[in-house]
């Protein structure tokens, strides 16, 4: 059962002032920072609006709105002679938050306008938080919105179960495509993203059109609307933070199944106190989430530490996703206490680190995960490489490890599924039994920095490995063909334009002609034009370029393409 993602109110019925302040938050007329003092101080006994005196007139409030509120000297001058002019702690205060700019000039002549008309009331503060007077406008359209909802009106002529499974079928388009880990590799190369992620805005912009029909059809939509939320580092076009801009939008709520964020540093210095809010509210706002995705780069400190302890409250979470600094410095030592913080969450069973420190050389867990590893909810472990930081060319494939927990073994043993590398390794022999007997998808990028030799990389020992991907930026080598074991059902071998179509076509013919793969069951043929480039294979099918293995694959019904 979804749990509810409304804060409670100090009170249901609505207030000029406590509206007043929630504008003034959403217009970033006030601070964070000097909301919470207000708040502090009311509670406190020590601010009351009534004792404001400050004239409006003396103040010239009309040439005050031909300011900008990034006028910091303007700030200054106002605030000084509101200082002078103070009378009491409630203006102190208030002369003080327009003097360091967490007041700007027209919040400030908001406030004192509705101290002016007597609409600004301390009693109507007194039992309000952050919180509340945050997610007072969200709380007040959802409820619009819910009671819409249950109209019936317009329903009669068009069935909602009707609607509802319209809703459905666009929503599945709609949301981010996020693949199973197992399908995330081979088929890459033919895989339409870019048609995906048109299907998906197309999508988006029906359900968006179809929320304007009738209020009765709006909540529904906006449930699938709302399943995944997306929240970048940029700012919108008003100033406002990305941040708030989600957690207010009634799009979202315990409908959200996804989330994906992005901090850096020079986001987090200038607005700490509204991301701290936005984290310590996922729980609160988002409750039912299942999948998050954090990318906190170069983010110094106890920041990161701090966010995963705030979200231990979500419940259901199942599945995440993480591009941390310390990860992505290798700092594994310092991160101790993030992999334990992680081993804590009560449902998560799917783990992503942006982490590729040296021991993966091996292709071997590093011993710094062993509070991931014994922890037995966690199912599935995937580690891949930072962009950037681990070649300096764009290459085609980003290296990735994925590991499976084994549900038959004894031991509840993890074992390497899944290897995507960029560089042929040093070895394959080096690797576990439990990891030869498990890996299923192979992708590896043959770089000219290790050949390719019939001892160290053979792979007839890896019987459970089906899916084979091998990108050559060198000449194609027959010892590859001859080094895969009887298991692969999916090939396909990519060369460069160095190598001519006839020549891989022989070494292929000839290799299946006489039994070899046995149980192949689709064959691709790429030829590689720009080895450094992310276009680096065009889509035209050209099977007439390899006619020596179209026969063989045609008696042994193998379907075979060819690419460039």
């Amino acid at each position: 059962m979804e749990t509810s993602s409304l804060h409670d109110d100090s009170s249901d019925a609505s207030n000029t002032s406590k509206e007043l302040f929630a504008s003034l938050i959403v217009e970033r007329e006030i601070s964070f920072e000097a909301v919470e003092r207000i708040l502090l101080a009311i509670k406190g006994g020590t601010f009351l609006f009534e004792e404001v005196k400050f004239s409006a007139e003396g103040l010239r409030i009309e040439n005050v709105t031909q300011s900008t509120q990034t006028d910091a000297e303007t700030q200054r001058i106002f605030g000084s002679y509101l200082q002078i002019v103070s009378l009491n702690p409630t203006e102190k205060l208030l002369a003080l938050l327009v003097a360091d700019a967490s007041i700007f000039l027209k919040g400030m002549q908001r406030i004192l306008l509705a101290v002016a008309a007597d609409s600004l009331k301390t009693e109507e503060l007194l039992s309000e938080s952050m919180e509340s007077l945050i997610f007072y406008r969200q709380k007040m359209r959802q409820r619009v919105l819910f009671e819409s909802g249950r109209s019936s009106a317009f329903t009669q002529t068009f069935p909602r179960f009707i609607l509802e499974a319209l809703v459905d079928l666009l929503a599945d388009t709609a949301t981010p495509l996020r693949l199973p880990a197992q399908e995330c590799i081979v088929g890459i190369l033919e895989r339409g993203n870019k048609k995906l992620h048109m299907q998906a805005r197309e999508s988006r912009r029906i359900l968006e059109c179809l929320a304007l029909v009738h209020p009765s059809w709006t909540t529904t939509v906006y449930r699938a609307l709302g399943r995944s939320v997306f929240i970048s580092r940029a700012y919108h076009h008003n100033g406002r933070s990305p941040w708030t801009y989600r957690l207010l939008n009634p799009v979202y709520g315990a409908w959200t199944r996804d989330l994906e964020f992005e901090l850096g540093p020079e986001h987090f210095n200038s607005n700490k106190a509204q991301y701290y809010l936005f984290v310590k509210n996922i729980p609160h706002r988002f409750p039912n989430l299942r999948s998050i995705s954090m990318a906190c780069n170069q983010v110094e400190g106890e920041v990161f530490p701090e966010t995963l302890k705030m979200l231990l409250k979500l419940q259901d979470l199942e599945d995440m996703e993480i591009e941390y600094g310390a990860l992505f410095s290798y700092n594994l030592e310092n991160s101790a206490s993030i992999f334990e913080t992680l081993a804590l969450f009560p449902r998560l069973q799917t783990l992503r680190l942006v982490l590729w420190p040296s021991a993966l050389d091996e292709l071997k867990i590093p011993s710094e995960l062993a509070p991931l590893i014994s922890t037995l909810r966690i199912r599935t472990l995937q580690l891949t490489a930072p962009r950037g930081r681990h070649f300096e060319d764009t290459l085609t494939s980003i290296p990735k490890l994925i590991w499976t927990r084994q549900i038959d073994d004894p031991k509840d043993a993890f074992s390497l599924t899944i290897s995507q590398l960029d560089r042929l390794p040093r070895t394959f022999v080096s690797m576990s039994d439990r990891d030869k007997q498990s890996l299923t998808t192979l992708h590896v990028e043959c770089t000219g920095e290790t050949l390719w030799d019939p001892v160290l990389h053979n792979l007839e020992q890896f019987k459970s490995l089906r899916d084979v991907e091998t990108v050559s930026k060198i000449p194609f080598s027959e010892v590859i063909l001859e080094s895969l074991p009887s298991s692969v059902e999916s090939f396909l071998v990519a060369f460069p334009r160095t190598t001519s179509f006839s020549d891989v076509d022989q070494m292929l013919e000839k290799h299946i002609s006489r039994g070899g793969l046995p149980s192949l069951k689709n064959l691709r043929v790429v030829r590689l034009y720009f080895d450094d480039k992310e276009y680096a294979y065009r889509r035209v099918k050209i099977s007439s370029s390899i006619p020596l293995i179209s026969v063989a694959c045609q008696g042994r019904g193998i379907e075979y393409s060819a690419w460039f």
